[in-house]
């Protein structure tokens, strides 16, 4: 079973932390999942200080569709900031102290 868009962003509002979401006791397996894979992006684009889509299909092994709602919510929750070049958009750890 996969978690809508508003559901992902609930369970992230719930366990927010600026460093990384705290890994969550949920019984429900979607939710632990979707917690795991934003705390991969999170980690991912800590490593690597910016990333595109593109990048993060890669480096996680996910479909455009997941990699864009995840990087949205995470930005929308402000765990990221992002930039726009040409038609791409890049993501940094919001927590960095370099500006866009």
């Amino acid at each position: 079973m996969s978690l809508t868009t508003s559901d992902l962003k609930e369970s992230l509002i719930a366990a927010k932390d600026l460093e990384l979401i705290y890994p969550t006791h949920d019984d429900n397996l979607a939710v632990k999942k979707s917690v795991n894979t934003a705390n991969q992006i999170l980690s991912v684009i800590r490593k690597y200080e910016e990333v595109g889509i593109r990048d993060l299909m890669y480096y996680l092994d996910l479909c455009e569709h997941t990699s864009r709602k995840y990087l949205n919510v995470l930005f929308e929750l402000g765990y990221l900031k992002r930039s726009r070049r040409g038609k791409e958009f890049y993501y940094s750890y919001s927590g960095d102290s370099s500006d866009e």
